[in-house]
């Protein structure tokens, strides 16, 4: 049996009615007439979706799995959900349906797809999507969530696409030779110097600067660096001992990804902040202290917003980007015990400590034992010799 295509994402919405209970309501991205919970026997689709609890909070997200059944020309295969549910005030709605009886109405928008490796990226989409389509007060105007599912099945085509670029380049076998110079090699691209060796040598007193990683920076790297020496397999490099997810390709890209993401948000924070200081009301998000891309290293960021990538990138994005990503290091935070434990962890296998200590430890008691056997040998030797004489005294 030949192996399934590419599964192209499709959206779906699930109501709860106020009888029913959870229902499918609407699907996105399918043939007309199509009902893929029905053809797929997915019975708790809008129960997964619309979970209990979801009404407590303003906004829910759920992850759940269902199984894609076989065709003539293809096997069974999982395919992957996610959903994010809000609610609005029935009052507020704009044409107010003669079903709609609650004080509230609760609603689920959902994409089905075949990979969850992007769903962390996905997320931020879906929540940004689902809030705008809220926003509207009319919940049969579903313009918004069409574009939103053409444009994911634009996304995830391109990538299929994308995926030849990546061959022959693993990032597991970068990750563990370079380490943390790996987040420095990244950092140095986006600056763009001229480099002419395949040494990590950097002699401008000026770029070593930008280039210093600050805590959270190693406490990514960190992170991502042990996720590929605990699934290493020397006799094959380029994939996870667990042949899990963690610590793969595409876990390592996802990584990157969301640094990239992370480091782009808090930088049109930062410059807005900067545009908007006269105001009086002051231009801050409460949840975000001072300036968050002060922990990407200042003097990296002050280096990067002169470059020509960075023009490019900030004439072409919204200026208010931290609106849709939160403006945050993805490990922001201060040095803990565990920062310094990992790092003393590092060190050790960097400065293969642990070998040296073993060979030291072997070596030790390789000549202890000797030792110990000629002060033996020569205790016996003397002891003989004194009852030697004490022979031929008597």
């Amino acid at each position: 049996m030949a192996a399934r295509p590419p599964f192209p994402p499709i959206v779906c919405i699930v109501d709860f009615h106020h009888a029913r209970g959870p229902e499918v309501e609407t699907w996105l991205g399918v043939e007309h007439g199509s009902d893929p919970s029905a053809e797929n026997d997915w019975p708790l689709l809008p129960f997964m979706a619309l979970s209990d609890g979801a009404h407590a909070a303003t906004e829910d997200f759920s992850y759940f799995t269902l199984r894609h059944e076989q065709t003539a020309d293809s096997p069974a295969t999982s395919l992957f959900g996610i959903s994010c549910t809000r609610q609005l005030d029935a009052d507020k709605l704009i044409n107010r349906p003669a079903d709609v009886t609650r004080s509230t109405v609760q609603k689920a928008v959902v994409v089905i797809s075949d990979s969850p490796q992007h769903f962390g990226h996905l997320r931020e989409k879906l929540s940004v999507v689902t809030k705008a389509w809220f926003a509207q007060r009319d919940f049969t105007d579903l313009d918004i969530l069409q574009r939103f599912q053409e444009s994911l099945a634009k996304t995830f085509k391109d990538r299929e696409n994308e995926r030849d670029q990546f061959f022959g380049l693993s990032l597991r076998e970068i990750v563990h030779e370079f380490k943390h110079q790996t987040l420095v090699l990244f950092k140095c691209c986006l600056l763009q110097p001229k480099l002419d060796e395949d040494v990590i040598t950097i002699s401008s007193p000026s770029l070593r600067t930008a280039l210093g990683l600050s805590t959270p920076d190693r406490r990514w790297i960190d992170f991502l660096t042990q996720q590929v020496n605990d699934t290493w397999d020397e006799n094959n490099p380029g994939r996870p001992n667990t042949l899990g997810y963690a610590g793969s390709e595409e876990f390592i890209r996802l990584q990157f990804e969301e640094y990239l993401i992370a480091l782009l948000s808090t930088t049109k924070y930062r410059l807005y902040r900067e545009a908007q200081r006269d105001n009086p009301k002051g231009p801050v998000i409460d949840e975000i202290d001072g300036d968050p891309s002060a922990e990407f290293n200042n003097d990296f960021i002050h280096s990067w917003m002169r470059t020509e990538n960075f023009r490019i990138f900030s004439q072409y994005t919204d200026e208010h980007l931290f609106d849709i990503v939160v403006p945050e290091h993805p490990c922001s935070g201060g040095l803990t015990m565990e920062d310094v434990q990992r790092r003393l962890n590092a060190q050790v296998e960097a400065l293969h400590l642990d070998e040296r200590f073993a060979q030291g430890k072997e070596t030790f008691n390789k000549h202890f034992a000797e030792g110990q056997k000629k002060v033996s040998t020569a205790f016996n030797n003397i002891w003989n010799d004194i009852e030697a004489m004490r022979h031929y005294a008597f």
